[in-house]
């Protein structure tokens, strides 16, 4: 079970002739409503049963002033005596504070101050802890405030004289309340009245604005009427006058059609006679052309497997040029397809490859890494099974991977660096970089523990960022990581 730490600080204050205590109402921290409403209803009952006292609330109603002024004194008894003169005339002399939070071993601490106002000091104290809320009983807070105000018990005990006037007292307030409850529900029935007849105002006047648009609807509606009817003359006026219209526009039409059709049979038959001619000249040119194609298809056969042979052995660039040369030879068959598609992919091929070269000169992981898959792909389409590229990718992806570790490292992301040094011998065991950084990861990390313990007193979040990335980098049983976990323990 959670356990909590209750601090509870009373204050109470006491006439000088009658000995009266001011409970404040108990301040909690960490403490559920449910189980703060509890201590407060057991304190109260102590106080009722044991003290003459007067509640924060009592004084909040009768003291408004007073009852916000001492709430900002806390403990400190030279504000408490700055507002004696006023409490001693609201009728008590003594305050004690009451607060709850969760001390270090997670149990519940109770502790109670008492404050003499008159001599500015603090006149008693008491603490208990306790394992849950429920074991804070009214008879355990009887014996701690009890304790609290040992040194004026005799003096703010319950009695029948400190009852009269307490009784006398709460009569008047209770008098007090009655009339401005009788007030308050006084003017919440004239405000209902008030609300009851604007609303009776406002109901006639709806029904007066609904008449008057009945009405202007009834007078809408006959003048639509009469503009339908208006219109459907005019529209049957205007039909017939369409009709006549129509039907000497058939008559036009016929006759022009008439004209039109003798026309197109004489083109028709000059057209004939063009295409017949057209076509004697066509089937010459094929015969012609037919010959010159079969001689392009076969040097672009020839040319693509050359450029295909290139690429096997690393000559992108003269790959490049020879596909561009003979691109011009045309075969209208498969081969212009196929000399079209290989040169495509070569300017591909040789754009991403020219990013991944540029990447590698700069240790650009982002130009290496971005592009490799693309390349590796169009690689193994210019050739089945790939070229020396694709054979040796792992080595570029190494690069590509120390590249990105070096840029981790410089943003001071040393997990993202040791994940990126791991790749990077994952896919070239020899890179001896990476591997010499995975092999002094014990001193980085001691490094990285010293730098957390400088800066966590300025500093803690980034502190708190170092050492969890030594808790990534190195396993449980390596002793920075102990110590690295025991600090982050106490610095969150």
């Amino acid at each position: 079970m959670k356990r909590y730490l209750v601090l509870i600080v009373l204050l109470v204050t006491l006439p000088l002739f009658a000995g009266k205590v001011l409970l404040m109402s108990p301040v909690t921290k960490d403490i559920n409503r449910s189980d703060a409403k509890k201590i407060d209803k057991n304190l109260y009952t102590v106080f009722k049963k044991k003290f003459n006292f007067i509640s924060y609330d009592d004084l909040l109603s009768s003291n408004r002033s007073l009852a916000q002024k001492v709430a900002s004194c806390g403990s400190d008894e030279f504000c408490w005596g700055e507002n004696a003169d006023a409490a001693e005339r609201a009728g008590f002399d003594y305050a004690v504070l009451t607060s709850v939070k969760i001390d270090d071993n997670d149990e519940m601490l109770v502790k109670m101050i008492a404050i003499s106002l008159l001599d500015e000091e603090i006149i008693g104290s008491s603490s208990n802890s306790f394992g849950r809320a429920k074991d804070i009983s009214a008879a355990a807070l009887w014996k701690l405030s009890k304790s609290a105000l040992s040194s004026v018990y005799d003096e703010v005990k319950a009695g029948a004289r400190s009852n009269d006037r307490s009784s006398s007292r709460n009569s008047s307030m209770e008098r007090e309340r009655r009339e401005r409850e009788e007030k308050r529900l006084q003017e919440e029935r004239d405000r209902q009245k008030r609300e009851d007849e604007l609303k009776q105002k406002r109901e006639a006047e709806r029904q007066k604005r609904e008449e008057i648009e009945r009405r202007k609807e009834e007078e809408r509606e006959r003048k639509i009427a009469e503009e339908k009817e208006t219109r459907r003359r005019e529209l049957e006026q205007q039909r017939r006058i369409e009709e006549e219209k129509k039907r000497r526009e058939r008559e036009e039409v016929k006759r022009k059609a008439n004209v039109e059709r003798k026309r197109r049979q004489d083109e028709m038959e000059r057209l004939e006679n063009e295409r017949r001619q057209r076509e004697m000249e066509r089937s010459q040119k094929a015969k012609n052309k037919e010959g010159q194609l079969k001689t392009n298809a076969s040097k672009l056969e020839s040319a693509r497997n050359k450029v295909i042979d290139m690429c096997s052995e690393g000559k992108y660039n003269d790959a490049i040029r020879m596909i561009l040369k003979v691109e011009k030879y045309k075969c209208e068959c498969e081969e212009d397809a196929k000399v079209l598609a290989l040169k495509t992919q070569l300017m591909a091929f040789n754009k991403v490859r020219s990013k991944i070269v540029e990447g590698i000169k700069l240790l650009n992981h982002n130009l290496i890494l971005d592009n490799l898959e693309a390349a590796v792909s169009l690689d193994k389409e210019i050739v089945d099974g790939g070229t020396n590229f694709s054979q040796s990718v792992d080595k570029v992806y190494a690069i590509g991977y120390y590249a990105k570790a070096l840029a981790m490292e410089k943003k001071d992301d040393y997990v993202a660096a040791n994940e990126n040094y791991e790749k990077c011998i994952d896919k070239d065991p020899d890179k001896s970089e990476c591997q010499e950084w995975l092999d002094s990861k014990d001193e980085l990390v001691k490094k990285l523990y010293s730098k957390a313990n400088v800066t966590k007193n300025f500093n803690p979040t980034k502190a708190k960022e170092l050492l969890r990335s030594i808790l990534k980098l190195v396993n449980a049983d390596n002793d920075t990581y102990k110590k690295a976990e025991k600090t982050l323990k106490e610095l969150e």
